[in-house]
């Protein structure tokens, strides 16, 4: 289950395809979500100003659609943040869902996995990396959690839901420090609950 291996996840800002009405962001690529209490919409030129930076760094860096962050947050991608956008891959069948989550060490509820992290974050020995996920096949969301251990930042905790829809998915991928992930789950798990797809692309 535990591979000492390292991961980032980085990324990169396009144009925001969205109007905001109070806290409810809908996106024209047929998602909604709500932004929750204390966090906010990080600002397009903010963003491109972070990423210029990254750039400099020879860093590839994907598109996305939003970046969300704590309003205490000093500079853009502060962790946690969020970062959501969609992926055209085509309606995953259930094989596309078995390739997709085959790496990982599925589990039968994300409570467990939520335990298992837990056990580990409060030994004494944390390690580098850990693979594990859950299928939510009523709501037809997976999920993902990786620990990792990110060079000048330290060991952080990347939450990933994808949630499925008839042009491929909306990913939610959320980061955080790891001595920070059992104050910021909840939240997070608002956040993938909040999201909403439009009828017309519904799995």
């Amino acid at each position: 289950m535990i591979k000492n291996t390292y991961c980032i996840f980085i990324i990169f800002i396009v144009s925001i395809h969205a109007f905001c009405q109070t806290n409810k962001m809908h996106s024209s690529f047929g998602y909604s979500f709500v932004v929750q209490s204390g966090w906010h919409i990080v600002p397009d030129t903010l963003c491109k100003q972070r990423i210029e930076e990254l750039k400099k760094m020879n860093l590839d860096v994907p598109s996305f659609e939003y970046a969300v962050q704590l309003n205490s947050a000093n500079i853009p991608f502060e962790r946690p943040y969020i970062i959501i956008r969609h992926l055209k891959t085509g309606k995953l069948n259930q094989l596309d869902i078995k390739k997709m989550t085959n790496p990982f060490k599925m589990k039968t509820s994300f409570e467990i996995i939520k335990k298992e992290v837990d056990e580990i974050t409060k030994g004494i020995v944390v390690p580098l990396k850990i693979n594990c996920g859950y299928y939510d096949k009523l709501n037809k969301i997976i999920h993902f959690v990786t620990v990792s251990n990110i060079k000048d930042i330290g060991l952080t905790i990347n939450y990933q839901a994808l949630i499925l829809t008839n042009y491929g998915y909306v990913q939610f991928f959320g980061s955080s420090l790891i001595e920070h992930f059992d104050n910021i789950i909840t939240t997070f798990n608002n956040f993938i609950q909040s999201i909403t797809i439009d009828k017309v692309y519904a799995y």
